[in-house]
């Protein structure tokens, strides 16, 4: 009796370590099937019964039907696709610095590839795989470059940009403000591909745009099709009044809180600076460990005019330091808190090496 083709054609079972991402996504699907909650910062509250007698809840509700959205607009839109040499150390690239949603199956072949994977940057549905140079599936490092850029709107293209380099990426381009009205930065991932991260700040007019834009060069014509030439009402990123700017981790035995929070959360960190101290590189926000008190850095506008409300609100502040764009102050609440306050500039926060 011959063999089972499907038999002679599966491929060993080899264990193949996940991703965090998936491990994350994964947990949280097993974890809604057994009828309990997610734990995520934002926790469902509604739950239904759906047709097999399981729960649902409203946060699965509206993913499926965002997904379902997404699919419906990619069957006759346009969809990205990344072809990049090491994809699971990429998706957690995009999901640590976008904020990136990982959707569907992953497929992997037989040699540990990533054959097709998805993900959602707000609603556009970006797809990607390793490379496969035998079928010309080639990243933009194996050719030396890019001729394509892909730009997303982000809260704070500053932060985003800031992680982006702490994460390996080369900025080529700092965050500034632009003629069209937004906060715009450049920078090129490891694997080769550049992207513009942009936050709307303000809604100029026709005429305003017409203006700024003669300065470099440019001229506005209006396209064949009619629609308006103004933009969305800005919605976020106007002011970087009061975001987090640093957070210093106190750390007295350094090793050991690099493990802790290594085997916690997964955090890596940089070369220990002239302080003996580390930045987190792979956190959501800017941070750092090192042997001293918790130390928390506030960003404000205009920061001379925040010492002085520090001051009237019965607070004390030292005068503001440092270079014109990022001066900082040193500064205790009313009830003993210690913090410091920096000023915004536009670009990455300027995270050095001197912890």
């Amino acid at each position: 009796m011959s063999a089972d083709p499907f038999e002679r054609l599966a491929a060993p079972g080899t264990a193949v370590e996940p991703s965090a991402a998936f491990g994350r996504a994964l947990r949280d699907r097993v974890t809604a099937a057994l009828g309990r909650p997610v734990q995520n910062p934002a926790r469902p509250t509604l739950t239904r019964t759906d047709e097999t007698g399981g729960l649902v809840t409203s946060d699965q509700r509206q993913n499926e039907s965002r997904r379902t959205m997404v699919r419906e607009r990619a069957a006759t839109g346009l969809n990205p696709y990344l072809a990049v040499d090491g994809a699971r150390e990429a998706i957690e690239f995009y999901v640590e610095v976008f904020g990136a949603v990982p959707v569907g199956e992953t497929y992997v072949g037989d040699d540990g590839r990533i054959g097709h994977a998805e993900l959602m940057f707000g609603d556009s549905l970006v797809m990607l795989a390793d490379e496969y140079p035998d079928i010309d599936v080639i990243g933009p490092n194996r050719l030396g470059g890019t001729s394509v850029t892909i730009r997303v709107d982000v809260p704070d293209a500053a932060i985003t940009e800031g992680l982006a380099a702490r994460r390996g990426a080369t900025v080529t381009s700092a965050v500034a403000a632009a003629f069209h009205g937004s906060l715009s930065g450049t920078f090129v991932d490891p694997w080769g591909h550049r992207w513009i991260v942009q936050t709307r700040i303000e809604d100029p007019s026709v005429e305003e745009l017409t203006t700024r834009a003669s300065v470099d060069g440019f001229a506005l014509e209006e396209s064949g099709a009619p629609a308006p030439l103004t933009m969305e009402p800005p919605v976020t990123g106007q002011s970087r009044e009061g975001h987090l700017g640093y957070v210093v981790i106190p750390a007295p035995d350094l090793a050991a809180g690099i493990a802790f929070f290594e085997a916690l959360f997964g955090w890596e960190v940089s070369e220990p600076g002239s302080e003996g101290g580390v930045h987190l590189l792979n956190a959501n926000f800017p941070g750092g460990m090192v042997g001293r008190e918790l130390g928390l850095t506030f960003v404000t506008d205009d920061l001379d005019a925040a010492v002085r409300r520090v001051r009237e609100l019965g607070g004390l502040a030292t005068d503001a330091d440092g270079p014109d764009a990022w001066r900082t102050s040193a500064c205790v609440d009313d009830q003993g808190f210690e913090f410091t306050l920096v000023q915004a500039a536009p670009g990455p926060y300027p995270v050095g090496n001197e912890l």
